[in-house]
C-alpha cells in the first residue's frame, strides 16, 4: 500500500519496489528459455537488491523516524525475518554457480 501511495509523488522506495517487481515478473515469464538462463538469474538478483534497497529507503531515510517504530513490534520483526529467509533462498536459487553443484529442476 505504501508503495502505491508513494508512486504518486515518485518516492525512491516506491520506484525501486515497482521496478524490482516488474523485473522479477519479466524474468520469470519471458526468460524461461535455456538460452536466457544466465540473463534471467542476473536480473533476478538485481531485482532482489532493488527490493532490499526499497525497504532500506523506506525505513531509514525517513526524516521524522516515523517508520522505525515498526522494529519494536513482534509481528513486523517476524515478518522481516521470514522475508529475509525467503529472499536468501531466492538468492541461493538464482546464483549462477549453483548449476555446477546441482542441476536446476524445470
Amino acid at each position: 500500500m505504501y508503495v502505491l501511495m508513494a508512486l504518486y509523488y515518485g518516492g525512491i522506495h516506491s520506484l525501486l519496489a515497482i521496478a524490482g517487481t516488474l523485473i522479477i515478473f519479466i524474468s520469470h515469464h519471458r526468460l524461461k528459455n535455456k538460452k536466457y538462463d544466465l540473463l534471467g538469474r542476473v536480473l533476478n538478483i538485481i531485482a532482489l537488491f532493488m527490493l532490499f534497497f526499497s525497504v532500506y529507503y523506506f525505513f531509514w531515510n525517513d526524516p521524522k523516524n516515523y517508520n522505525r517504530g515498526t522494529f519494536e513490534q513482534t509481528i513486523p520483526v517476524l515478518s522481516f525475518i521470514l522475508t529475509g529467509f525467503l529472499a536468501l533462498c531466492f538468492l541461493l536459487d538464482n546464483l549462477p554457480l549453483k548449476k555446477f553443484m546441482m542441476p536446476r529442476a524445470n
